[in-house]
C-alpha cells in the first residue's frame, strides 16, 4: 500500500531561498548531482581544475552538502509515515474485481449485502475527497492528486460492477416470469386430442393454481432489486422498465387465462369419459380370455421340452406386457375421471403363474444339464460333495414351488427325478469313498458276479445304473465302512513309516577321534507312542489286510528299542572304562588281559559309531545285520572288564583301607598316577581327616620323600622320619605315611605333655602353646586335667585331707586361674595359628572347669564315683610293646577303654561341649568297647 501510494505521489524539494526567477525548482528524491567538467580555453595551455574538483575541495560547500544529506535522511521517516495513511484504501485497487463479483454472484448473497457493498465504496469515495491533496513535510512537498484520481476511478468501477450484477439478476428473474406465463398458457389452451393429453392439461392447471402463492411471492424480491437500482439512479433499458411496470397486469392476465382453460377442459371430460368406459369393458373381456387361453395351452406337461416351454412362456409374457401397457393407459384415464377400479386379478394371476412355470422349467433345464454332465463323466472324477449340494439346493427350490405347481406334470416329474437321485447319493458316496482300494472293488465284483474296471474312463453313472448296483446298498455301505476303518490303519502305518524314515540319532564328536550319542528322549517317546498305536491296530477287526505290515513294524520298533538301549549301555560303560584304560598305562600293566579286551571293544565300538555318524537314520542304522548281537557281545565284555576292575580296586582297598573312603573314579585316578605322588596329593584330604598336602622333597641321592604333613588350616607337622614315596606302590607309601603320622604325633604328645607338666608359670605357658601343635595341646591338657582330678579324688577317698579343706574346690580355683591366664594371652598379640590353638584350648578347659564345679557341687570324693567315671578321661598308660616302649595314651569313659589313635586332625576349632555332647561321647565309647560304631549327625558329628 505504501509503495503504491508513493508511486502515485510526486515528491518535490523546496530549497531555503528562491531562485532569481522566483520559481521553485523541483527534484526527485532519487536524483543525484551531476557535475559538468569545463573544457580548457584555446589560449590557455594549462588544464584548469574541474568544477567538481573545485567544489569537492571547498570546505564551505562540503559543509552545506553534509547538511543537505542529513536533512534528507531525517525527512524520509516522516514522509513514509504520511504515506501509511493511504493504506486503508489498499483493497480498493488490489482485489481482482471480476473474480470477486463472480464469487459474490455464486454465493447468492441477499439484497442487503448488495446495498452494503455499494454504500461502502460510496463512503470511501467521500472519505478520499476529504483527504489533503498536497502537503509539505519540512522541505518536501507531497502531491497526492494523481492517487486520489486513481482511487476515485476504482471506487466508481466497483459500484458499476455491483449495479451490473444486480441488474442482470433482476432482468433474469423478470424474463423468467414472463416466459413461465407464456409457456403454460399455451399448454393449457390447446385442444386435447387424447385422453393422456387431457390428463396432462388438467394436472398442469391444478398445479398452476396450487403454485400461484409461490409465484406471487417472487414479485416482492424482484421489486426490491429494482428499487435498489432506482435508489442509486442506475439507468435501466426502456423495454426492461416497461416489462417491470406491466408485471402486475401480466400476472392478472395469466390467472384469468388459467381459469378460462379449466372451464374449457371440463367440457372435454364428458366426451372422453364415454369412450373410456367402453374401453374398460372391452379390456376386462380380453384379460380374462388371455388367462383362459394360457391355462388351456400353457407348457404344463413335462413332455413339452425346455426349449418349446420357454418359447411359449415368452409369447405369453409379450401378450401380458401389451395388456399391462393398455391397463396403464386406462388407469391414467380413470384417475382423470375419479373412477375407482381394483387391479386386474386375471393379469396378476397370469403374471404369477408365468413366473412359477418359468422357474420350474429353469430348474428342469438345470437338472437336465447337471445329470448329463454327471452321467457322462468318469466315475473317478465325480465330486460327490458338489453333487449332494446341488441336489439339496434344487430339491429345496422345487419344494418352494409345490404350492402352485404340484398338480402339474412338469413339477411332479422333476421332483421324482431329484428324489430318486437323492436316494442313490449314499450309494454313490460309498462307492466314491477315497478309502476304497482294489481289494474292495474285487469283493464288490465277486458279490455281483460281474467284472468291471472302476478306474477306467467308461465307468460312469450310466455304467453304475446298468450294473444295478442300487440293489446292493447294504453290502456296499458295509464295504465302504470297512474301507474307511482300514484307511485309518493304512494312514497310521504310513505315518509311522514317515516318522522313522526321518528320525535320526543325535550323534556328536567326542574327544576328536570318537563319537557319542546325545539325547534319545524323543526316540523313546516315539517308540512308546508308536507301539501303543500298533497295539490298538492289532485288536481292530479291520487289521487283516495289514496284519503282516503291523507285525513287521512291531519287530522293527522292538529292534530299534533294543538296539538303542544297547547302544546307550555300551556307550555308558565304554566312556567310563575308556578314561581308565586309554589314559593310564599303570592300569593297563596291572590288568593286561582286560586292557587287550577293552582295545578290541574300543575298536569295534568306534566302527559302529562311525557308521552311525555317516548314516544316523534310526531305522536303517538299527537294522544293520548282526548289530544287536555285536552290541550285546560288547556289553558282556565290558561287564567282564568292569568286574575284573572292581576286584582289582577291592584288592587295593584291602591293602590300604582308607581307599574305602574314595569313589572308584578317585581311586582309579590315584592308581593311574601311582608314579606321580604330586598327582595323588589332591585326594589326600579324602583319605585323612586333616592332611591336605604332603611336603615332598627330593633327596640329594635321588628319590622323593614326604617330610611334612600340612592341614587345610595351614598347620605343618614334620615327620619324625621322612617317608619315601617313590619307587613303591601308592598304597604302600600311603601306609607308611599313616604309620609315620601316628609315630610322629605320639612323640609330639609325649614332648607336649612333658612341657606342660614342667610349665607352672604363665610365661612358660606362652612358649608351650607356641611350640606345640593344636591337637597335642588339647590332648595334653585333657591328660593333665584327668591326672590332677584323679589325684585329688584319690586323696579324698583315702582320707588324707582335713575336713576343713576341700581339694576339689582348690583344684577348681586353680583351673579358673589357668583360664584367666589363657584369656590374658588371647588378648595379646598372637598370630593366627596361635590364636586358633588358644581358642580351641580354652573351649576344652572351660568344659574341664565346669566338670570340677559339678564335682564340687555334688561333693564327689572318690575316683570311682559314676559322675566322674562317666566323663571322657585321657590317661597316660604304662609302656607297651605296641608303643615301642613309650607311654600309651588311652581314653576311658565308664567301663570303656579306647586306645588313642593319633589321627591327625589339624588345628581345627572345637565346638562347645554340652551335656548332649557328653551323652554322644558316652554312646560312642561304649559302642567302640563293644566293637561297634556310630554316626553322629549335625555340626558335632
Amino acid at each position: 500500500g505504501t509503495a503504491g501510494a508513493a508511486a502515485a505521489a510526486t515528491a518535490a524539494t523546496t530549497p531555503s531561498a528562491a531562485s532569481t526567477d522566483g520559481k521553485v525548482p523541483s527534484l526527485k528524491l532519487q536524483d543525484k548531482p551531476k557535475v559538468r567538467v569545463a573544457a580548457p580555453s584555446e589560449g590557455n595551455s594549462e588544464l584548469r581544475p574541474s568544477f567538481y574538483d573545485m567544489i569537492s575541495n571547498d570546505h564551505d560547500i562540503l559543509k552545506v552538502m553534509v547538511l543537505i544529506m542529513t536533512g534528507m535522511s531525517s525527512v524520509q521517516e516522516d514522509v513514509t509515515k504520511y504515506l501509511y495513511r493511504w493504506d486503508k484504501y489498499n483493497n480498493i485497487y488490489t482485489l481482482d474485481k471480476d473474480a470477486f463479483i463472480r464469487r459474490f454472484a455464486k454465493a447468492n448473497r441477499p439484497l442487503s449485502q448488495f446495498d452494503a457493498e455499494i454504500q461502502k465504496y460510496k463512503d470511501n469515495l467521500n472519505l478520499m475527497q476529504n483527504e489533503e491533496t498536497a502537503t509539505v513535510i519540512k522541505f518536501i512537498k507531497v502531491d497526492c492528486a494523481p492517487l486520489k484520481v486513481a482511487l476515485t476511478g476504482h471506487c466508481n468501477e466497483w459500484q458499476k460492477k455491483f449495479f451490473t450484477l444486480l441488474n442482470n439478476m433482476a432482468r433474469t428473474e423478470l424474463e423468467s416470469l414472463y416466459e413461465m406465463f407464456a409457456t403454460n398458457l399455451e399448454k393449457v389452451r390447446a385442444a386435447p386430442k387424447t385422453l393422456d393429453m387431457l390428463g396432462e392439461q388438467l394436472s398442469l392447471v391444478a398445479r398452476l393454481q396450487t403454485e400461484q402463492p409461490t409465484v406471487q411471492a417472487r414479485f416482492e424480491p424482484l421489486q426490491a432489486q429494482y428499487s435498489l437500482l432506482e435508489k442509486y439512479e442506475v439507468n435501466i433499458k426502456e423495454a426492461e422498465a416497461e416489462k417491470h411496470a406491466t408485471l402486475p397486469a401480466a400476472w392478472e392476465s395469466f390467472k384469468a387465462g388459467v381459469a378460462e382453460a379449466q372451464r374449457k377442459l371440463n367440457s372435454w371430460k364428458d366426451k372422453f369419459k364415454i369412450d373410456l368406459e367402453a374401453d374398460i369393458k372391452a379390456f376386462d373381456k380380453s384379460a380374462s380370455a388371455l388367462r383362459d387361453d394360457f391355462l388351456a395351452r400353457g407348457p404344463f406337461d413335462a413332455s413339452v421340452g425346455c426349449a418349446k416351454a420357454f418359447a411359449v412362456i415368452a409369447d405369453y409374457r409379450g401378450k401380458l406386457g401389451s395388456k399391462r401397457e393398455k391397463e396403464n393407459e386406462l388407469r391414467a384415464g380413470m384417475e382423470i375421471f375419479g373412477i375407482d377400479k381394483p387391479p386386474y386379478k386375471e393379469l396378476q394371476e397370469l403374471s404369477h403363474e408365468l413366473d412359477q412355470l418359468e422357474a420350474i422349467w429353469k430348474l428342469t433345464e438345470s437338472w437336465g444339464s447337471s445329470w448329463e454332465r454327471w452321467k457322462t463323466n468318469p466315475f473317478k472324477d465325480l465330486k460327490i460333495d458338489e453333487m449332494s449340494e446341488t441336489v439339496t439346493t434344487m430339491r429345496s427350490e422345487v419344494n418352494k414351488l409345490s404350492k402352485d405347481l404340484k398338480q402339474h406334470d412338469v413339477w411332479v416329474k422333476l421332483r421324482e427325478n431329484i428324489e430318486q437321485f437323492k436316494r442313490t447319493l449314499p450309494l454313490l458316496s460309498d462307492l466314491k469313498n477315497e478309502a476304497m482300494r482294489e481289494r474292495h472293488w474285487n469283493q464288490l465284483m465277486e458279490e455281483i458276479d460281474v467284472k468291471f474296471d472302476p478306474y477306467s474312463a467308461d465307468f460312469t453313472l450310466d455304467k453304475v445304473a446298468a450294473l444295478r448296483l442300487d440293489k446292493y446298498p447294504e453290502f456296499i455301505a458295509n464295504l465302504s465302512s470297512s474301507a474307511s476303518q482300514e484307511l485309518s490303519i493304512e494312514r497310521g502305518l504310513q505315518k509311522i513309516r514317515e516318522t522313522w524314515e526321518s528320525t535320526d540319532l543325535s550323534i556328536d564328536a567326542y574327544r576328536t577321534e570318537y563319537f557319542r550319542i546325545l539325547s534319545t528322549e524323543e526316540i523313546f517317546q516315539q517308540l512308546e507312542d508308536n507301539l501303543v498305536i500298533l497295539g490298538n491296530m492289532k485288536v481292530s477287526r479291520f487289521v487283516e489286510a495289514f496284519a503282516q505290515e503291523v507285525a513287521l513294524w512291531e519287530v522293527n520298533l522292538a529292534l530299534i528299542s533294543d538296539t538303542v538301549e544297547s547302544l546307550l549301555a555300551v556307550q555308558t560303560k565304554w566312556m567310563y572304562l575308556e578314561n581308565i584304560f586309554v589314559g593310564s598305562e599303570d592300569i593297563q600293566k596291572k590288568l593286561p588281559n582286560e586292557a587287550n579286551l577293552f582295545n578290541q571293544v574300543n575298536m569295534n565300538w568306534n566302527q559302529v559309531m562311525t557308521r552311525l555318524h555317516n548314516d544316523p537314520n534310526v531305522l536303517r542304522g538299527t537294522k544293520k545285520e548282526g548289530l544287536l548281537d555285536n552290541l550285546n557281545d560288547m556289553i558282556k565284555k565290558l561287564e567282564r572288564i568292569q568286574k575284573q576292575l572292581d576286584d582289582y580296586l577291592e584288592d587295593r582297598r584291602r591293602a590300604f583301607p582308607r581307599f574305602y573312603f574314595l569313589s572308584n573314579d578317585d581311586l582309579l585316578e590315584i592308581l593311574g598316577h601311582a608314579r606321580e605322588p604330586t598327582k595323588v596329593q589332591p585326594h589326600l584330604k579324602k583319605c585323612f581327616e586333616a592332611v591336605s598336602l604332603l611336603e615332598l622333597v627330593e633327596k640329594p641321592k635321588g628319590g622323593i620323600v614326604a617330610a611334612k604333613m600340612i592341614s587345610p588350616d595351614g598347620e605343618q607337622v614334620s615327620f619324625a622320619t621322612a617317608v619315601l614315596v617313590e619307587g613303591v606302590p601308592v598304597e604302600t607309601w600311603l601306609l607308611r605315611v599313616e604309620e609315620m603320622m601316628r609315630v610322629t604325633l605320639r612323640k609330639l604328645l609325649i614332648s607336649c605333655f612333658g612341657q606342660l607338666r614342667a610349665s607352672k608359670k604363665a610365661d612358660k605357658l606362652d612358649g608351650w602353646i607356641h611350640d606345640n601343635k593344636g591337637q597335642m595341646l588339647i590332648t595334653a591338657a585333657q591328660i593333665n586335667w584327668t591326672l590332677e582330678t584323679e589325684k585329688v579324688l584319690a586323696e579324698m577317698h583315702k582320707g588324707n585331707v582335713s575336713s576343713k579343706k576341700n581339694p576339689v574346690r582348690s583344684l577348681y580355683k586353680r583351673w579358673r586361674v589357668l583360664l584367666g591366664k589363657y584369656c590374658e594371652m588371647i588378648r595379646g598379640k598372637l598370630n593366627k595359628m596361635d590364636r586358633n590353638k588358644l581358642v580351641a584350648l580354652i573351649t576344652i578347659e572351660v568344659h574341664s572347669r565346669d566338670i570340677l564345679e559339678k564335682l564340687q557341687a555334688h561333693k564327689i570324693s572318690s575316683p570311682h564315683d559314676f559322675m566322674w567315671t562317666s566323663q571322657l578321661r585321657f590317661y597316660w598308660g604304662e609302656p607297651t610293646e605296641e608303643s615301642g616302649g613309650d607311654a600309651e595314651c588311652a581314653v576311658k569313659q565308664n567301663h570303656a577303654v579306647v586306645r588313642y589313635d593319633y589321627e591327625y586332625i589339624g588345628n581345627s576349632g572345637r565346638l562347645v561341649v554340652t551335656p548332649l555332647t557328653d551323652r554322644c561321647y558316652m554312646t560312642l565309647t561304649t559302642a567302640l568297647q563293644l566293637h561297634r560304631g556310630g554316626l553322629p549327625q549335625g555340626p558335632a558329628g
